[in-house]
């Protein structure tokens, strides 16, 4: 599984330019966006894309007839697959989420920093939502027909992010001090719950991709 970690993240070298990319298009929304939390979920959607595509390059030309010869079991195929995605779409996620917050923090003293950090983490859930639904779908129809689900997918989630980060713009503080003078539950019990759900997630669409690698033949 090692082997295979190293071959995909010498992929994400080979394309760091467009990764250059990205990160300059994030810091120009930053600075100039009034709301720049936004710039979190674009660029940690953007990068979880991007990890899909790995598996794109595994079947090109008939890669995985050569790939699968290689001494690796076809679950450690599928566990290297997501923790992969999740390396390459967690880390800018938590990068971006600790600098934008740093930066709204002088932009915005009074910014309560703690609620405002825990708020990212429904970006990085929507991320392995993403990942959870179309990894099982790739991995048994290929790039093809899973990028016609992944087009549709990529819609909702980049609507869902807008509207999020509208509400989060306008009426978050409203619903935080809701929350806190009506309710027992806090944003920090909704984080841990919503982690606990991505964890069920990602194990039953892992289950699902190992069910789909196990049938295939190359």
């Amino acid at each position: 599984m090692k082997g295979l970690l190293y071959k995909d993240i010498i992929l994400c070298w080979n394309r760091r330019n467009f990764f250059l990319l990205i990160t300059a298009i994030s810091i120009m929304l930053a600075v100039t966006s009034k709301n720049p939390m936004f710039v979190i979920s674009y660029i940690t959607l953007v990068f979880g894309m991007f990890s899909i595509s790995s598996i794109s390059y595994d079947e090109f030309d008939n890669g995985n007839a050569f790939l699968f010869t290689l001494p690796f079991t076809r679950a450690g195929y599928v566990l290297e697959k997501y923790l992969f995605s999740l390396l390459i779409s967690g880390i800018p996620w938590l990068i971006s989420s600790v600098l934008i917050t740093i930066y709204q923090k002088s932009r915005v003293p009074e910014l309560d920093t703690a609620e405002w950090f825990l708020t990212t983490f429904i970006f990085l859930y929507m991320v392995i939502l993403f990942l959870s639904l179309t990894l099982p779908l790739h991995l048994k129809y290929g790039a093809e027909k899973a990028r016609l689900f992944l087009f549709g997918v990529m819609g909702v989630i980049f609507v869902v992010c807008i509207l999020l980060t509208k509400i989060t713009s306008s009426i978050a503080d409203k619903v935080l001090h809701f929350l806190k003078n009506f309710s027992a539950v806090s944003i920090s019990q909704i984080v841990l719950a919503g982690g606990i759900f991505s964890i069920v997630l990602l194990i039953i669409s892992g289950l699902c991709s190992l069910k789909v690698i196990k049938g295939k033949e190359f």
